[in-house]
């Protein structure tokens, strides 16, 4: 027993599940009586954790005989309003009431016809092992995959106003707009060249004969002893 509830299901298989869905949902439809019944199953169903295709089948249903009954209670309505005239003004084909009449005739039928018609297509499907998916009652149910959100588009990085022109105060001054090589040198004597001596005749000294020291060339007198040369 403990491995039957432990199993998806309940061992039932999945189809005749999703069957058994929509011949609730189509009960709902004409008869209102059916929700207790549809209560039960959808408690059975979620609390099971059963196939997410029951479940799918489940919300569809329900919620498309629940639709279906609001639009069979408004044409009630307008059943009633029929029947509040007088038979004597039905004798008259162009009267209200008997327009009313026709008009609740026409639109039963062909609503019937719609609703034999839309659960005989899920019914047909489910027995061809298809899947069938309302996105509006998804979206209204808040379980459908909804919009994709847009791709971000790349953001490049922009220079700000402020800064993309420099004020008068930043702007370079006149001595850094020239290059470090162009800039004006300051006056500088220029150093002279150094010449290489021109190869002159040695000059001739004369020597003192007494103390030996020698003199310039064409002194009469010794520097160092004063001797005459």
């Amino acid at each position: 027993m403990e491995k039957l509830f432990e199993k998806k299901n309940l061992g039932i298989p999945v189809t005749l599940l999703v069957l058994l869905a929509y011949f609730i949902g189509y009960y709902i439809t004409n008869n209102l009586g059916g929700l207790l019944a549809a209560f039960f199953f959808g408690v059975i169903v979620f609390a099971f954790d059963f196939d997410d295709k029951v479940k799918n089948a489940v919300k569809q249903s329900f919620m498309i005989g629940l639709i279906f009954s609001i639009v069979y209670f408004g044409l009630n309505i307008l059943r009633y309003i029929t029947g509040i005239f007088p038979v004597a003004t039905y004798e008259n084909a162009f009267s209200l009431p008997m327009l009313l009449s026709n008009l609740y005739r026409y639109a039963y039928n062909l609503f019937s016809i719609l609703v034999v018609i839309i659960f005989a297509i899920f019914i047909i499907a489910t027995l061809a092992k298809k899947d069938i998916k309302l996105n509006f009652i998804l979206d209204f149910l808040g379980e459908g995959a909804g919009k994709q959100p847009k791709p971000m588009q790349p953001m490049y990085q922009q220079t700000p106003p402020m800064q993309q022109q420099a004020s008068p105060m930043q702007q370079a001054s006149p001595m850094q707009q020239v290059p470090p090589m162009q800039q004006q040198v300051p006056h500088m004597q220029q150093v002279p060249s150094l010449q290489q001596p021109s190869f002159q005749q040695p000059i001739q000294r004369t020597g003192c004969s007494k103390c030996g020291v020698i003199n310039k060339e064409g002194a009469t007198f010794c520097a160092s002893c004063g001797a005459k040369l």
